[in-house]
């Protein structure tokens, strides 16, 4: 299998950007079986969001959002708040000329919204789809779904520009009716 470099001792370096929890069991399997003397060259694994040595090349925070549920006339209001993500920003930063960028619409870093009204913890079932086709269209962030049932979780992904994903989940609370003023007779 190996004939090819028989005498070649060097580890074979893996560097990556996460790594899956089975990918580095493999690794360890594949080096345990090495040190038995069946395999030639060893597998190091480096992954640059959690290793002490080079770990400090890249510093990975995840995106963050903020949504507002509410129920009121049969529907369900959700609406996007804020969404901020610290890689668009740095890659943003990391492209700054004389001018440093700045974002003032949240949803000029936003590819896609997606919402699930049932959200059963276990599948994200996307009911509503917000991923303008146009270059140049933001997502609307404000959202109206009917209301199917009381009391559900309702889930909402959201996807930068990079492709970063982000969930948010939350129960929604009844929208309080506007009392009207009598008055004095």
């Amino acid at each position: 299998m190996f004939a090819a470099r028989s005498q070649e001792t060097r580890a074979v370096i893996i560097v990556a950007l996460g790594v899956d929890s089975a990918a580095k069991a493999w690794v360890a399997d594949w080096n345990a079986i090495r040190q038995r003397g069946q395999l030639t060259n060893a597998i190091a694994l480096i992954d640059l969001k959690t290793d002490r040595k080079y770990g400090g090349i890249l510093k990975y925070e995840a995106p963050r959002v903020k949504i507002d549920v509410t129920v009121a006339n049969d529907e369900i209001i959700v609406k996007v708040v804020d969404f901020i993500s610290p890689t668009v920003l740095s890659r943003l930063q990391q492209q700054a000329g004389v001018l440093s960028p700045q974002i003032t619409d949240w949803r000029a870093i936003v590819d896609a919204v997606l919402i699930d009204p049932n959200f059963g913890h276990a599948v994200f079932n996307a009911a509503v789809v917000d991923a303008p086709e146009e270059r140049g269209t933001l997502v609307r962030g404000t959202y109206h779904i009917p209301l199917t049932e009381e009391g559900g979780v309702v889930a909402v992904k959201v996807v930068s520009v990079l492709g970063e994903e982000v969930l948010a989940v939350s129960s929604p609370r009844r929208r309080r009716a506007k009392r009207q003023r009598q008055a004095p007779s």
